[in-house]
């Protein structure tokens, strides 16, 4: 992306963003020229205003993330970071949501309708062998 001439910056796309948001990394912001409340992702060294399209540099805005905090190491900055107002950020974390139960609810259907079919049929006879041998050594 060509921010002014001769200057360009990789775009870091929906995908990442998304990457981020999944992570809960992402910081508040505000567009300078629009006053729209956004957020963006920390390490990118500009954002996008969603509404206006002016693109705010990150630097000065939020230095207080400069920092990656589980790791210490200084980010460094870089690309143009797509900004997203907070109904994007509601509706890309249902989604999210959405997508793990999804992922979660198959993966449970796949291993009870594994677990039914092999082991139920095995654990209730052993049961019952091991009952009787009980039973007979009270006798």
């Amino acid at each position: 992306v060509e921010i002014t001439p001769n200057h360009s910056v990789p775009l870091r796309g929906a995908a990442e963003t998304r990457r981020c948001i999944a992570q809960n990394w992402f910081v508040p912001l505000l567009c300078h020229a629009c006053h729209l409340d956004m957020f963006g992702i920390p390490n990118a060294a500009y954002v996008l205003c969603p509404v206006c399209r002016v693109v705010n540099p990150l630097a000065a805005a939020a230095s207080s993330t400069r920092t990656n905090t589980t790791t210490g190491i200084p980010q460094k900055r870089h690309g143009l970071g797509l900004g997203f107002t907070a109904t994007d950020l509601q509706s890309i974390q249902q989604e999210l949501q959405q997508q793990q139960e999804d992922n979660r609810s198959s993966r449970e259907r796949r291993n009870s309708s594994l677990y039914t079919t092999n082991t139920s049929s095995t654990r209730h006879h052993n049961n019952h062998n091991h009952h009787h041998h009980h039973h007979n050594m009270s006798l």
